[in-house]
């Protein structure tokens, strides 16, 4: 076990001399019998405080991180942390379990893990769209969210659309991939909302109705489109 000049101080003898010989990976002690029997001691518990340390930062360990927005979690796996950081840190063990992070491994690899996602996610850009509750509902839709990445064209862009907000915030790595992400969603994801007369009301909810809307929504386009009766009004 290797000692260092500060671990020796510890021993702070009297009338003791201390010698290191690193050749020999050894410590000599010269003295009074007494002095150097307590001395000795002393030695050998400061060795088994540091093989103690560093049989403790040897152990694998396991954290999992519960603190991530869903954002966020969307953000690091579009990035390819996993793979990303296993490049680097290959005996770390990395999931994801919903919205939350596992890490398992080597405590040293886990502070670096760690460090790296809280990088990737308080670097992240944020802005706000307006847009109308049928739209946040299609955002919220697979195909339509999938739809939406082929758009980007490779530009990492995430967005939360849930029912608790009034916009959708989308988030990014940069500031010109956050307008690009901005301006695709206003081109492709659109509502608009028709007046309809009484009789076409009154089909709403029967069978008729729901034979023109898989006429209107053909399976080619599910969950790229919505239909919703709003009082006088049919939003799509």
């Amino acid at each position: 076990l290797k000692l260092a000049q500060g671990d020796l101080s510890r021993l702070d003898p009297e009338d003791v001399l201390v010698e290191v010989i690193p050749d020999e990976a050894t410590v000599r002690l010269v003295g009074k019998q007494d002095l150097v029997k307590s001395t000795h001691a002393k030695l050998k518990q400061i060795a088994q405080e540091l093989e103690d340390e560093l049989d403790k930062s040897k152990k694998v360990i396991s954290e999992k991180i519960t603190s991530l927005k869903p954002w966020q979690a969307a953000m690091l796996r579009a990035l390819h942390y996993q793979q990303t950081v296993n490049k680097k840190l290959p005996n770390l063990k990395i999931q994801f379990e919903g919205n939350n992070l596992y890490l398992e491994g080597m405590p040293a690899d886990l502070r670096e893990a760690k460090l790296q996602m809280l990088e990737t996610v308080n670097g992240m850009f944020s802005d706000t769209l307006q847009m109308g509750e049928l739209c946040m509902e299609l955002m919220r839709i697979k195909p339509t969210r999938e739809f939406i990445v082929t758009q980007l064209g490779g530009s990492k862009l995430v967005w939360d659309a849930s029912k608790k907000n009034k916009s959708v915030m989308i988030y990014a790595m940069k500031k010109d991939e956050l307008q690009k992400g901005k301006d695709i969603l206003k081109k492709h994801v659109l509502e608009t909302k028709y007046d309809v007369d009484e009789t076409v009301k009154y089909a709403f909810g029967t069978q008729k109705w729901n034979d023109l809307q898989r006429q209107l929504c053909p399976k080619k386009n599910e969950g790229k489109i919505l239909l919703r009766p709003e009082g006088d009004q049919l939003g799509v």
